[in-house]
């Protein structure tokens, strides 16, 4: 990966875990996910016009744009799930684990991307400290193996939900990797962030919202949106920016250095608990983003 690739990944890392943060502490992270979505279309349509980024689309992007409209509308609403159900430091790391243990194997069906001995040792090493934060812990063991207990019920309704929402990131990280080589990324991110659209319509179908409720939501929390959405909106411009420089394959495992960050989030603003094993796994996924970073 390159210097500027690098840079950017760091800065959309912080600032994705900076987002996720803002909708955990939210009193409502099922519909601050979704709210949040708004707001980010929002920032993005402007910066698309502030740069003058207005051209014809490619017709080969069209399936790419739509498919990550629905891909991003089951992501907003399993990710704000999760976070109803369990906590920052759990929910992040698994989310993200999974997601990364998906990309490798997808690049390399559906793309170009050949992944050197060294990229392989960094993504393993990644991998392993996403099981070990999210997983592994004492406490995150526990949830796994909670499903036949009533009394967990949450918990592994969390558990279940953090690992769908995985299995989505590593679907559209393949998606927006292709996507973003045929089209504008600014203009790429108006479908992107327009799955919340479809995500709320979801919700309201599934009668968890209605009107007057939606009206509440907007108006007590807009803040929290507009930050969460501005933070949300540059972390996806900067990583599908850093897509065009570097190789998915590297690039989507290296964005894991922002589980360090959700954990470091989870405890100094949430006081959620970190045992030595989230420690150890934070430490692991540091040296596999460095290895990636000099492959």
């Amino acid at each position: 990966m390159s210097n500027y690739a690098i840079i950017l990944v760091l800065f959309s890392a912080f600032a994705h875990s900076s987002w996720n943060f803002l909708v955990k502490r939210s009193d409502n992270p099922s519909f601050s996910v979704i709210g949040l979505s708004f707001f980010s279309l929002a920032v993005n349509i402007g910066i698309s016009f502030l740069f003058g980024v207005v051209e014809s689309i490619d017709s080969r992007a069209w399936p790419y744009m739509i498919s990550t409209v629905v891909i991003h509308a089951i992501y907003f609403v399993l990710l704000g799930k999760a976070y109803r159900y369990s906590d920052l430091s759990s929910v992040y790391p698994i989310a993200r684990g999974i997601g990364l243990a998906g990309v490798p194997i997808l690049a390399s069906i559906f793309t170009d991307d050949i992944v050197s001995i060294q990229g392989i040792f960094g993504i393993l090493l990644i991998l392993i400290g996403v099981m070990l934060v999210g997983v592994f812990d004492k406490g995150s063991l526990k949830q796994l193996f909670s499903f036949l207990d009533i009394s967990q019920k949450n918990i592994s309704r969390g558990l279940m939900f953090s690992l769908g929402t995985g299995l989505i990131i590593s679907t559209y990280s393949i998606i927006d990797s292709v996507a973003v080589s045929l089209m504008n990324p600014l203009l790429y991110m108006n479908f992107v962030f327009g799955g919340g659209i479809f995500g709320l319509i979801f919700l309201i179908w599934r009668k968890e919202y209605n009107l007057s409720s939606i009206k509440t939501e907007m108006y007590s929390s807009w803040k929290l949106f507009l930050i969460g959405g501005i933070c949300s909106c540059f972390a996806y411009i900067l990583v599908l920016q850093a897509y065009t420089l570097s190789q998915v394959s590297y690039v989507a495992p290296f964005r894991e250095i922002g589980v360090a960050f959700g954990v470091l989030l989870g405890y100094i603003a949430l006081r959620e608990k970190i045992s030595y094993i989230k420690v150890l796994g934070v430490g692991s996924i540091l040296v596999g983003a460095v290895i990636i970073s000099l492959s």
